[in-house]
């Protein structure tokens, strides 16, 4: 593969933005700066498909390069009809009360008409506004998800902690009440399959093919000893992106310790009514973690590609 000089990270950019971050255990040393701001990654270290220039220059996140994968066959319907129903909804109080009107005996028939002439006129100042809250809905809907989704991480981030003795104390849920039921399950799962757990939100690097990301978790399992990968996802189900996203992590972690995980498990919870589902990814769907990998390959060239034109 050939090394591009690619994006260095500005030299007047204050360093009070980033942070070090857990560096690669190969044979040679790689230090990593993270950008909160703009939430990029940067690297700098010798053998690796950027100059040794000892300069720090951008790595892809494995979320961002999995993210390019085209979901919208699958949250374009869920948004038209999010948008046909909040249009629906707020016109229809509209026409109740013009309905209203209509069937009120006691009206005068001249106050009826200046009172649907007073509706229509509110109808038509209003439906630009209620047109702009429709189209807003489904942008509305997927921010509180999200903020739900990062609480919820984080009482999964601190449970594993907890169980690995790095938490003194078990962390408790206060958040939406539906998900209760989703924790005591998460527990019970960890209680039955769990031998022990490896990290959580570990960082892991490839060096081989230059990306990084962050191991929701990884543990041996009870039942053969296998390794297994273990990632949350607080969403509808496991889309396709999540499988590419897990092998990457499989094929970083094998080359960081050596040893290969044999199983990807996707924690998925609904977050409206607290389901929850563990999916195999390697029983669930017939592409293994290599096929996996190599679609996430990919998406990380064309990626780059497009970053770097």
């Amino acid at each position: 593969m050939v090394k591009r000089q690619g994006i260095v990270l500005p030299a007047n950019t204050s360093t009070n933005q980033f942070s070090f971050l857990e560096g690669y255990k190969g044979d040679s040393p790689v230090t990593i700066k993270f950008q909160e701001k703009r939430h990029w990654y940067y690297i700098r270290g010798s053998g690796l498909l950027i100059p040794d220039d000892n300069k720090f220059h951008y790595c892809p996140n494995v979320t961002t390069i999995a993210g390019k994968l085209d979901k919208s066959y699958s949250l374009l319907p869920w948004a038209k009809k999010l948008v046909g129903t909040t249009y629906s909804k707020n016109l229809w109080k509209l026409f109740r009360a013009l309905s209203k009107i209509e069937d009120d005996v006691n009206l005068p028939r001249n106050a009826k008409a200046d009172a649907c002439k007073v509706i229509i006129m509110l109808l038509k100042n209003e439906i630009k506004i209620i047109e702009t809250l429709a189209i807003d809905e489904p942008e509305r809907i997927r921010l509180a998800a999200t903020d739900i989704g990062i609480a919820f991480h984080k009482w999964y981030e601190n449970y594993v902690l907890y169980c690995m003795g790095k938490n003194k104390s078990e962390p408790i849920w206060e958040g939406k009440k539906t998900l209760n039921k989703s924790c005591m399950r998460i527990k019970h799962f960890i209680d039955v399959n769990v031998d022990k757990f490896l990290g959580a939100e570990q960082k892991i690097y490839s060096k081989k093919y230059n990306y990084i990301g962050t191991l929701d978790n990884i543990y041996i399992s009870k039942h053969d000893g296998a390794k297994v990968i273990g990632d949350l996802k607080v969403t509808s189900g496991v889309y396709e992106s999540t499988r590419l996203q897990a092998a990457a992590y499989v094929n970083a972690d094998r080359e960081m310790t050596g040893k290969e995980a044999e199983r990807r498990v996707i924690t998925v919870v609904d977050k409206t009514t607290g389901g929850i589902n563990f999916v195999n990814l390697e029983t669930q769907f017939k592409t293994t973690i290599e096929q996996d990998f190599r679609a996430f390959l990919g998406l990380r060239y064309a990626y780059m590609w497009q970053k770097e034109a």
